[in-house]
Parts: structure tokens; sequence; C-alpha cells
């Protein structure tokens, strides 16, 4: 009746290790995104349209979604 009970536990803490790691790259890289700002802000400077409205014109929309 001896050496019975060994090796019930194997496999029990193999799961939840993945599933990280999807949300970067989502959108435009910060790069990208200063370099359209700036962009924009300048066009709408060199139009004429007053600073705070050039401003607000060039901010990105979905800035905090």
């Amino acid at each position: 009746m001896s050496g019975n009970g060994n090796g019930s536990n194997n496999g029990t803490n193999n799961n939840g290790g993945n599933g990280n790691g999807g949300s970067a790259g989502s959108g435009p890289s910060l790069e990208q995104t200063l370099a359209t700002t700036k962009g924009l802000l300048e066009a709408n400077l060199e139009a004429g349209v007053p600073a705070p409205e050039a401003l607000e014109n060039s901010r990105p929309r979905n800035w905090n979604s």
C-alpha cells in the first residue's frame, strides 16, 4: 500500500500567464501626433487664425480616449 499519491498536483498552476500587451499601438505614435499637431497649428497661424482658436483647431480629437 505504500508509494501511492504522487503526481496529483501537476498542471494546476499553468493558467493565466497570457493576455497582456494588446493596447499599445492602437493609435498614431507620439511623434506622428506631434508632427500633425505642429503642422496644423502652423497652418492655422499662417492663415491668420487667432492663437487660441489655432490651438483648439490643432488639438488631437481623441486625446483622452
